[in-house]
């Protein structure tokens, strides 16, 4: 079962998304990349995540939270995917999967590898001091540009 890029129509922390070659990019490295698997047309997620040092601390492929470092756990319940700071209980980043809806829900509060703080709601994606919120970008090569 192959997975391929999907540069598809998609809504990512209250902002539309759509004909784009990169959705959020740090440097050169994409933040975000969402892939469509060939069998089933399954939507999944590709992210590196960091903590303020830019050590990372987990890392999701296909949607499904597949690595953790030392001090986070993964929680697994009925396709919601969770990695959690375990000094605090923090959730990290949230990967549920959510019939009728959105094929995917993602939350998360993590930093980019140099440090930028990344805050995903339902709601808006915030970047160090900037919010984006019910935006629609289209058409780019770089949706988002962080540093």
């Amino acid at each position: 079962m192959g997975w391929k890029v999907s540069r598809e129509e998609v809504t990512l922390g209250g902002n539309t998304y759509s004909g784009y070659k990169s959705l959020i990019r740090s440097g050169e490295q994409e933040l975000f990349v969402l892939k469509r698997r060939d069998s089933d047309g399954k939507l999944g997620i590709d992210v590196n995540l960091y903590d303020a040092s830019g050590n990372t601390v987990g890392v999701v492929r296909n949607g499904v939270i597949c690595k953790s470092t030392r001090g986070y756990s993964v929680d697994y319940t009925d396709g919601d995917y969770k990695l959690i700071e375990d000094s605090s209980g923090r959730v990290v980043f949230r990967v549920r999967r959510v019939v009728g809806r959105t094929p995917l829900e993602i939350t998360g509060d993590f930093y980019s590898r140099n440090g930028l703080h990344v805050e995903v709601t339902p709601d808006a994606t915030k970047m160090g001091g900037t919010i984006f919120s019910s935006n629609t970008i289209s058409g780019c090569e770089v949706a988002l540009q962080l540093p």
